[in-house]
């Protein structure tokens, strides 16, 4: 496993828009594709949690370097390795009561790892307007993941805005 030290001096070359070298880039690829095991058992534990009939879309990613560079350059004062959605599953129900039954599915079956945050933008909007739900997990090694769950209408507003 990379040292945070390291990925954060990668981080910094993202946000001075300069070029990693290409073996920076493989400990990147690399430091970024150890999220993979806690994206499938989140993508897996989803499927079985959660009625099927009430899922509009189910959807889960890796983030890509690009939009990693983007958030990086955004929050300026960000570290790489503190990015809690480099992995993340999204999924979009049918209406509110189909999400806060998920909610409540996911909150209440067990896990193996910890809800670090709980960012309910449902009950109080962001200043912009998005709403939906962020559910942000650790595992004993500090890897994270973000479970996002929208109804299909605030899903259909956040990527028309």
């Amino acid at each position: 496993m990379v040292s945070n030290r390291k990925i954060d001096r990668i981080g910094d070359l993202l946000k001075k828009e300069v070029s990693p070298s290409p073996d920076d880039l493989r400990v990147l690829l690399d430091w970024r594709n150890h999220f993979s095991p806690i994206l499938e058992y989140y993508h897996t534990k989803i499927k079985n949690s959660i009625d099927d009939k009430t899922i509009v879309a189910l959807a889960k990613r890796l983030k890509r370097i690009e939009s990693i560079q983007i958030k990086l350059k955004r929050f300026r004062t960000m570290r790489l390795s503190t990015i809690q959605d480099i992995a993340g599953v999204r999924v979009v129900l049918t209406n509110e009561k189909a999400l806060m039954s998920a909610f409540s599915a996911l909150r209440n079956r067990s896990s193996r790892n910890l809800l670090k945050r709980l960012d309910d933008y449902h009950a109080s909007p962001k200043d912009d307007g998005y709403r939906g739900m962020h559910l942000i997990y650790e595992n004993a090694h500090s890897t994270m993941i973000e479970i996002q769950l929208r109804t299909e209408l605030e899903h259909i507003w956040a990527t028309a805005v």
